[in-house]
């Protein structure tokens, strides 16, 4: 009886943790300095908002669909860009809508490739998103 109790709270601590991971880092991207997929600065590492992205994107689909609906709600700009392009891997269709929208736009946001910070519009990036450009890098599964 007591190993299916122990078994029982180790099961739900388990979700609950998951859990505040997932909010933590629904939380961190909101405010995410630049948008970037791949390696960052001069050591080349992941920058937080990848790793964040990626947390929201291993969540089931439904949930990490509604976390990038609500980050592209209440998000900065650059968040924005994450939003788009969780929403592109998980409802195609939504994202085309959104893109549309974004059409005549002028909201500029901070990016970063390598060691490169500039500004490009969140309506470019949304259709660098659509061409395919960052696929390498959101599709690849992570070293463990």
């Amino acid at each position: 009886m007591r190993l299916m109790l122990a078994l029982v709270l180790a099961v739900f601590s388990v979700a609950g943790r998951g859990q505040d991971v997932a909010a933590s880092a629904l939380k961190h991207i909101a405010t995410t300095p630049y948008f970037a997929f791949g390696g960052v600065g001069y050591a080349g590492i992941t920058s937080q908002g990848e790793t964040d992205f990626r947390v929201l994107i291993t969540q089931p689909r439904a949930i990490a669909l509604q976390s990038f609906e609500k980050l592209y709600e209440t998000g900065n700009g650059e968040s924005k860009a994450y939003a788009l392009a969780g929403i592109r891997e998980l409802n195609p269709g939504e994202f085309d809508q959104m893109l549309s929208s974004l059409l005549h736009s002028t909201e500029k946001i901070s990016t970063m490739e390598g060691c490169i910070v500039e500004q490009q519009s969140l309506a470019h990036v949304g259709a660098n998103l659509k061409s395919g450009r960052y696929d390498y890098w959101i599709r690849r599964q992570p070293k463990r």
